[in-house]
């Protein structure tokens, strides 16, 4: 066979429905070792870096976090118990003061 460009066409020969027919195609492709050669040992190391990235993660490589954060807010004044000043919108109760006359 030469090289090309071919079509296939099957019909019965008095043009009535009804075709069957057994057909086998073959096709002939340049030799891909080489290509195949050179993506293999890219994919085991693409595979070994993704497996060291996954256990680094995994083992929390890095600084470790010591706790919360600071919080962010007023001062603690000397007077509150907590440490922390009261809101401003809160007023304190006084003890009533009583005269005599």
């Amino acid at each position: 066979m030469t090289n090309g460009d071919f079509t296939v066409v099957l019909a019965n020969a008095n043009g009535s429905t009804g075709v069957a027919a057994d057909v086998q195609a073959a096709a002939q492709v340049p030799d891909l070792s080489a290509l195949g050669g050179a993506l293999l040992p890219t994919g085991i190391v693409f595979g070994l870096l993704a497996l060291v990235l996954i256990a680094i993660g995994g083992i929390g490589f890095g600084p470790r976090h010591g706790g919360p954060p600071p919080t962010v807010g007023p001062p603690p004044t000397a007077g509150s118990p907590s440490g922390a000043a009261p809101p401003p919108d809160v007023i304190e109760p006084v003890a009533p003061v009583t005269t005599s006359l």
